[in-house]
């Protein structure tokens, strides 16, 4: 008997040009994922990202993405200079990075 997989459910922290036109066209072609929250300090950003990937839920920042327990691991798309701390924080909550 074969166990069902499970899709991994993924939320993007950023949704500037890279995470629109590469990483979520790419993810949305895999089984083994699910991208279910999306969250960006531009609440106009967001909104177009969402909207356009069909993202339900949508958080004004990293923080209360990486909270969410529907989660479980974290996409970080920002610019570099906040990487370690979106990520340490992900981390520290039990999330994949």
């Amino acid at each position: 008997m074969t166990k069902a997989r499970v899709p991994l459910r993924v939320g993007f922290v950023g949704c500037g040009r890279v995470t629109q036109s590469l990483h979520l066209p790419a993810l949305q072609r895999l089984p083994i994922a699910e991208v279910v929250a999306a969250a960006d300090a531009d609440s106009a950003c967001l909104q177009r990202t969402a909207d356009r990937y069909r993202i339900a839920k949508r958080y004004a920042d990293a923080q209360a993405l990486i909270a969410d327990p529907a989660v479980d691991v974290v996409a970080v798309c920002v610019p570099p200079r906040f990487h370690a701390e979106i990520a340490l924080a992900a981390l520290d909550a039990g999330k994949h990075v």
